[in-house]
């Protein structure tokens, strides 16, 4: 699985980006051809108490085709290119191989488990 995440540092006008993230690029950027999932995270701050940063929006993919065909498509560029005219900025784009593995931690919890 491949994956694009949108880091967002904090808006100087959050109503405005809200409003621009909302209408604008989220329905033509979560409409991308091959678009498994998504995952958006609102930063509450970091060990150290507030953050310099304000979302995390990760787009998750089958693999690097796939996503490299979502970002090439019609809605791939218009989503691009609305995000870089109001967030360009304060934005930061990765792409990532994902590895996942979900864990059973019953035991890890006081819980046993019979097999």
């Amino acid at each position: 699985m491949y994956k694009m995440t949108l880091l967002f540092r904090k808006p100087t006008d959050p109503d405005l980006f809200e409003e621009k993230w909302t209408r604008m690029f989220l329905p033509i950027a979560e409409a991308m051809p091959g678009l498994e999932r998504v995952a958006v995270s609102h930063i509450v701050g970091e060990p150290g108490g507030t953050s310099d940063y304000h979302r995390i929006h990760e787009f998750y993919f089958a693999d690097q085709q796939a996503l490299d065909l979502a970002l090439t498509s019609e809605k791939g560029k218009r989503a691009g290119n609305i995000l870089m005219s109001f967030a360009g900025e304060i934005t930061t784009i990765l792409f990532s191989e994902v590895f996942e593995d979900t864990l059973d931690n019953s035991e890890a919890h006081g819980e046993t488990i019979n097999k």
